[in-house]
């Protein structure tokens, strides 16, 4: 007989952030704890620093925290929307 052990799943999401060089294949990413405004501003804020001599291209969808109000876009990146087709 095995004893009872009483145990407390927890179940905790994390997102990840990414950026992809396609020529090279480079990779950025950040793990997030949310996705909203205020993750997206660390991610495209440090994507920038990380890359401050060249221009980036984000490809994005509309997610609402890609097309904020509240997004504090560095000078460097620039964004392209791309529309999702369902059938």
């Amino acid at each position: 007989m095995r004893p009872t052990v009483p145990c407390h799943h927890i179940r905790d999401c994390r997102y990840v952030y990414a950026a992809v060089e396609p020529k090279t294949g480079e990779i950025f990413f950040l793990v997030m704890p949310n996705c909203n405004t205020d993750c997206m501003n660390v991610f495209i804020n440090r994507l920038s620093s990380e890359y401050e001599e060249d221009m980036i291209i984000l490809v994005c969808d509309k997610a609402l925290w890609h097309k904020s109000k509240g997004l504090d876009i560095p000078d460097n990146v620039y964004y392209i929307y791309h529309h999702i087709h369902r059938k």
